[in-house]
């Protein structure tokens, strides 16, 4: 939400949340619109206002397409870096990148690669990513039992800052 305030462009990878979810946590964020209203889940049906808002919001997003979802829960790290290079390609800036999230991301030849080799070169891609488009790549990761990185240490070694939300 701060970088599409900032009017940057944002590319958003997501294996778990659809586009739609996506907007709407995103509206909720930037007009100040608790998401339960959004979602209807508390009860209560969403006021006049913040229906005003999110069309606001809606129509906002439209005309300066910023945003780009790619929601396909079917996506592979090749395919990641196939429609990044076409949106850069076609002379559309890439300022932000996000990837929802590491452990869900496949590669399209596993070969005989252990899985938390196949998470290193997921990892080691999105890091040469964030250097070719001169971007932050944001992702997210799954964590064990213990709170620690699930699958690969290469994720908090490829890293630049590494997060733990408790």
């Amino acid at each position: 939400a701060h970088f599409l305030v900032q009017s940057k462009n944002v590319l958003v990878f997501s294996l778990e949340t659809d586009a739609d979810m996506i907007h709407g946590r995103i509206a909720a964020n930037l007009q100040r619109i608790h998401m339960s209203n959004l979602l209807g889940t508390n009860g209560s049906k969403m006021t006049k206002s913040e229906m005003h808002k999110v069309k606001e919001y809606i129509e906002d997003i439209k005309s300066r397409d910023l945003i780009s979802i790619c929601d396909k829960d079917n996506l592979t790290l090749e395919n990641i870096t196939a429609i990044s290079d076409q949106i850069s390609d076609a002379g559309k800036p890439i300022d932000l990148i996000v990837v929802d999230y590491i452990q869900l991301v496949t590669l399209k030849s596993v070969g005989n690669k252990a899985r938390h080799e196949q998470v290193a070169e997921v990892t080691r891609t999105l890091k040469q990513m964030a250097k070719r488009y001169q971007c932050p790549v944001l992702t997210a990761s799954q964590l064990n039992d213990d709170g620690r990185v699930r699958e690969s240490r290469a994720i908090t070694h490829d890293a630049d800052v590494f997060l733990k939300i408790d």
